[in-house]
């Protein structure tokens, strides 16, 4: 056997054996503890991620909010919300995005409790 064959053996071999490489996942996206004024948004990755969430009143006004540590059950707490009024959101961990097929996922802020005590 020559040098070249023996080569592309060896090449072959270690592309055989490559571990494949998976593209992280995330899954079970959801707004949770809504309030007037703060809501939480959760997901899972399949693998330890950082998590960050893009959310505002419109595609062209979003803002990012975030935590570097990996982990696989995200949560972002959203605060400072205004009551009665509509959100849109996408989520990403790692350089994997979550934006419900591009359309955003939606949650709406209650309005304030009016309500005397």
């Amino acid at each position: 056997m020559n040098q070249k064959q023996s080569l592309v053996i060896l090449v072959l071999f270690l592309v055989i054996n490559l571990p494949l490489i998976s593209a992280l996942e995330i899954s079970n996206v959801r707004t949770t503890n809504i309030e007037p004024t703060s809501a939480a948004i959760r997901w899972e990755t399949d693998q330890p991620a950082n998590s960050f969430v893009n959310y505002g009143l419109s595609k062209e006004s979003l803002q990012t909010l975030g935590d570097a540590n990996a982990v696989q059950n995200h949560v972002i707490s959203l605060t400072s919300l205004q009551p009665a009024t509509s959100y849109l959101y996408s989520v990403r961990s790692a350089e994997t995005i979550n934006d419900h097929e591009g359309n955003l996922y939606t949650f709406t802020t209650p309005g304030p409790d009016t309500t005397a005590p």
